[in-house]
């Protein structure tokens, strides 16, 4: 919703200033329209970027939250609304800012950009070294997919990777560091790295037993019987701690 907002602003369909509670997008719109007020610049909103050139993927796109185009300078903004905080030199800038470049047969500088959290983070590169990052990209896909293919394919649980999978409740791997870590009776590692990547793997862990959690709760809710569980009503156990409590609510009365 934020992102059509701030996209409906910026082309002028909407007046900012009949718009309240902007604080999530207020630095992100001032920043674009800084651009916007350069007649050098060319400035487009919501740009679909295909990716096919960069992944290998027939049909695969993105979406470039602003694009600005001028003779001295290629600019990708990313807005970001979320807390956890992403850098203007991620795989998805870089794959978007090579597409572009695909796209525009452009060669030159390139500016990087993830607007979040009011502020704006930049990484200058060039349009060579983009092509020279999608070339490894195209190269990885398409090694992950003969993989897949012949049945290699592993995973690596990890906090970044294990955050937004699909398959966190039936992962195996991530299953077989869970017993691992069990068997170990989870004492602490004496050596701070080893015990700095026991720590990576807490959230991970997290996210797949609550998971499980959801998933089995669901499956309950639609009549699935899972062996050793039942679904109940939660118990409150609400009660009033005294009688002022109950005239602070009821009153006298």
């Amino acid at each position: 919703m934020l992102h059509e907002l701030a996209a409906d602003i910026l082309e002028g369909k909407i007046d900012r200033d009949r718009c309240t509670d902007l604080a999530d997008i207020q630095g992100y719109i001032t920043y674009v329209t800084g651009y916007q007020e350069d007649f050098s610049n060319h400035v487009h909103v919501e740009v679909e970027a295909h990716l096919g050139p960069v992944t290998g993927e027939a049909g695969a796109t993105g979406a470039i939250d602003a694009l600005v185009v001028s003779d001295r300078m290629l600019t990708v903004i990313d807005l970001k609304t979320g807390q956890h905080p992403v850098e203007p030199n991620s795989s998805q800038l870089m794959i978007y800012g090579a597409a572009v470049v695909y796209e525009l047969d452009y060669s030159g500088p390139v500016r990087l950009v993830i607007h979040q959290g009011g502020h704006a983070k930049v990484h200058e590169t060039h349009s060579q070294t983009l092509l020279s990052y999608a070339s490894g990209v195209y190269q990885y896909v398409s090694t992950a997919e003969e993989w897949a293919a012949k049945g290699k394919h592993s995973y690596s649980p990890g906090e970044d990777q294990c955050r937004y999978c699909p398959h966190i409740h039936d992962c195996s791997e991530l299953r077989q560091y869970r017993d691992a870590l069990a068997a170990s009776d989870f004492k602490p590692e004496v050596d701070p790295e080893l015990l700095a990547s026991e720590l990576d793997m807490v959230p991970p862990l997290m996210a797949w037993a609550k998971a499980t959690q959801e998933r089995a709760q669901a499956l309950a809710l639609k009549g699935t019987v899972v062996p050793g569980y039942k679904l109940v009503r939660a118990n409150t156990m609400r009660r009033w701690v005294g009688e002022e409590e109950v005239v602070a609510v009821l009153g006298d009365a």
